[in-house]
């Protein structure tokens, strides 16, 4: 399904490799993305699209990203089009099990000032090694919305289209506090 409507609200599924993006895509746009757990699956940009709440989306499925300071052509790739695509919105996918190495990606999203929502992903696995993640402080901390998921289990699928479309309207400028603040200026 293409979509001609110039309305179309794009985002874009980013993260580190083995994170969910690929499956996030496939349960946003109902398309076969190919999904494995071997690094830089993804090689190039994938395009889905989705209807929903009346509102046309084209969805961007990305290989593995660890930081906007890329080592490969891939991750060239995805932060080139980051960088020059019109996006309304980043969905930002996390391993819960590895949420310190992707909060990195995180601080470098947050600067571009396009909003994010993060797919908090495998918190079935962090709870059985006996962790719990407070989505809703880290939510509160980086001022963005925090989905809970598993992202092989399509059940959150719909709360996180919903914060997108919520959120996709929402500019947030990142603050690095008082001292820093006026040292920049």
């Amino acid at each position: 399904m293409k979509v001609k409507n110039k309305n179309v609200k794009k985002i874009m599924i980013v993260g580190s490799p083995n994170t969910g993006k690929s499956q996030t895509f496939n349960n946003l746009t109902r398309n076969y993305s190919l999904v494995a757990n071997s690094l830089f699956t993804t090689i190039e940009i994938k395009k889905g699209y989705l209807f929903s709440g009346g509102i046309n989306y084209e969805i961007f499925d990305t290989p593995g990203l660890y930081s906007l300071y890329v080592h490969s052509e891939e991750e060239l790739v995805v932060r080139d089009t980051l960088l020059s695509e019109t996006l309304d919105c980043i969905i930002q996918c996390i391993d819960a099990n590895r949420l310190k190495q992707s909060l990195i990606l995180t601080a470098g999203l947050l600067e571009l000032g396009i909003p994010i929502v993060i797919s908090l992903n495998a918190i079935d696995e962090t709870v059985k090694k006996g962790f719990r993640i407070d989505a809703d402080a880290l939510a509160g901390i980086l001022g963005i919305p925090v989905v809970e998921s598993m992202s092989v289990d399509d059940n959150k699928t719909t709360e996180l289209i919903a914060a997108a479309e919520k959120h996709c309207r929402i500019k947030r400028e990142i603050s690095y506090g008082e001292l820093l603040e006026e040292g920049i200026s």
